[in-house]
């Protein structure tokens, strides 16, 4: 009986069809294979992570979701850790020749291309925010969540630096932010926010220090405004973790391997380096509304305990 009833809602309509599930899930345990079993992971670990990612898989399935910054590492690992999931996508970056290689990436990995659109335009202009939001509602009808990937690292003191630091780079997240208001609140949908690197204690001469105040301000009246609205933002401090974050200008070659990891060392209480799919799951749960319906206005350290205590 229990069986019987597992069964009819595997196959409810609101899930893709039996055939289509099936090869999701083999894709799914491929790209785990692919991008967690390298000279330094474990199959202990690869098995943790296929358990932590597969309860969202029904919850996912169906809903669309706009990642922005694709073409950089955190960016293109949610657009790979909520593909898998069976979301369609709505990816962004600087110009189509990157996002078409990290979209065959993607389709490599087992995400369906047509559940996959593709928008370029230069990162922290209006006029992409715009058509960001317009073309996914016109392909998919609706938006679920806004996952931001956003750079807020620079030690320059060079006006044009500082002014994206603090002028263009909070400007695309309120503009974008009240673009997705509406369609948002249709859904009940969430914003998560995802940035790198951002001590909770001053660095002389890092100036992007200042940038994680910005953030948590920017995170926590965003809560405020858009939670009446049943809106949920939250954001994810990013440190520790083992990504080739070596070149800001990316070329083809190194959005055709973003799987591979780049050697680093731990200076962390948990004494490893974490992974970009340890982050997307943190993405995973903070957007879901199952599991982290009641968290909103929260920036989420995920550095090993970097910041632990300070």
């Amino acid at each position: 009986m229990l069986n019987n009833h597992q069964n009819q809602q595997h196959n409810s309509p609101n899930l893709s069809n039996s055939g289509r599930s099936a090869a999701n899930e083999n894709s799914s345990n491929s790209l785990l294979t692919d991008s967690s079993t390298g000279a330094n992971s474990s199959p202990k670990r690869s098995t943790a992570q296929q358990k932590i990612s597969s309860p969202y898989r029904s919850e996912f399935v169906g809903k669309v979701i706009i990642v922005t910054g694709v073409t950089r590492p955190f960016g293109r690992q949610m657009a790979l850790t909520f593909g898998r999931e069976g979301a369609s996508l709505t990816i962004q970056g600087p110009s189509m020749d990157r996002l078409t290689a990290v979209k065959d990436c993607l389709v490599r990995s087992g995400v369906d291309e047509r559940r996959i659109l593709a928008v370029s335009g230069p990162t922290l202009e209006e006029n992409t925010a715009m058509e960001l939001v317009e073309r996914s509602l016109q392909r998919f009808g609706k938006i679920d969540a806004l996952i931001l990937s956003v750079d807020l690292i620079s030690d320059s003191i060079e006006h044009a630096a500082v002014d994206q630091l603090f002028g263009a780079t909070m400007r695309w997240l309120v503009y974008l932010s009240s673009l997705v208001v509406k369609p948002l609140a249709r859904t009940d949908g969430s914003i998560v926010v995802i940035s790198g690197n951002l001590p909770k204690t001053a660095i002389a001469a890092q100036w992007h220090t200042i940038s994680r105040s910005a953030l948590k301000g920017w995170v926590s009246n965003s809560a405020q405004m858009f939670g009446p609205k049943g809106i949920r933002v939250n954001g994810i401090n990013v440190g520790s973790i083992r990504a080739d974050f070596r070149s800001r200008q990316a070329n083809i070659e190194e959005e055709q391997n973003f799987c591979s990891p780049a050697p680093a060392s731990a200076a962390n209480a948990l004494r490893r380096m974490g992974t970009l799919e340890e982050i997307g799951h943190v993405a995973l749960f903070l957007a879901s509304a199952a599991r982290a319906g009641f968290i909103t206005g929260q920036v989420i350290s995920v550095d090993g305990g970097v910041n632990g205590g300070r």
